[in-house]
């Protein structure tokens, strides 16, 4: 049976989520704004249409934390699961650490969620397969991550790639790819980089007003990249797949 989440206390929480509506002085401003903006526009050009022909969607947030961007879903997302490790006392679901599986039937949920987490995870392939294991034949799957970003374990950070690279890590994961939607261009993504390094160079009453200087750097670089300028060199990338059908996955 299908575990239920309604009346969660993130929605309120998430008003104020960091990663959801970010300070205007933080270093991560302009990026997180981009991702969102991406995540509404995919929400409304491919979870809509799902939830108009099902009704009753069920999303699962497969390494979920905070599950910050679950307020975006609540429109069209009636049953909106968070997976993580044992240690997330947030989570719905656990995700047993050795194997990478959720305590979740096959073919269970509409979409499947999954934002900054496939860099972490040791194996992308193991990810993906669970990913498919639970999701229906008619679902999606909702996927962003890294193309250029410095190191960042929590606790680890194994992986990058290209627009293209990360098509191929779908196909070969049985994913066919919809959409994949580059979030910041190539020189923008490169001012991101060098923002990261010298922050720590910079003495405290300073890095604030740094970072909101940048901020408006890689804006304006970003403004000259095209969407398909976006797709193969980007700072991160916004996924929309779905599970391809073979003789052992039903609707």
């Amino acid at each position: 049976m299908t575990p239920t989440s309604t009346d969660h206390p993130l929605d309120t929480i998430n008003q104020v989520e960091p990663r959801l509506n970010p300070s205007w002085t933080s270093d991560r401003y302009y990026i997180l704004v981009k991702l969102r903006q991406a995540l509404e526009q995919t929400i409304a050009n491919h979870v809509q249409p799902l939830h108009q022909q099902h009704h009753d969607l069920t999303a699962i947030d497969m390494g979920c934390g905070s599950m910050p961007y679950r307020s975006l879903f609540t429109p069209t997302v009636q049953n909106y699961l968070g997976a993580d490790l044992a240690s997330n006392s947030l989570a719905d679901l656990a995700i047993d650490p050795d194997t990478g599986s959720v305590d979740l039937g096959d073919n269970s949920v509409e979409l499947v969620i999954s934002t900054q987490v496939l860099e972490h995870v040791e194996s992308p392939a193991a990810y993906l397969a669970e990913a498919h294991r639970v999701c229906k034949a008619n679902g999606l799957l909702l996927l962003s991550t890294h193309g250029y970003w410095p190191y960042h374990p929590i606790p680890t950070d194994y992986w990058r790639w290209t627009g293209a690279g990360l098509t191929k890590l779908l196909t070969d994961c049985h994913w066919d790819v919809v959409e994949i939607t580059g979030v910041l261009g190539f020189a923008a993504a490169s001012a991101c980089l060098i923002q990261d390094a010298l922050i720590p160079k910079i003495r405290s009453p300073f890095k604030r007003v740094f970072a909101v200087l940048m901020q408006q750097v890689i804006r304006c670089l970003d403004r000259s990249y095209s969407p398909e300028q976006r797709q193969e060199n980007s700072a991160v990338y916004l996924v929309v797949a779905r599970p391809l059908v073979n003789s052992s996955k039903s609707i």
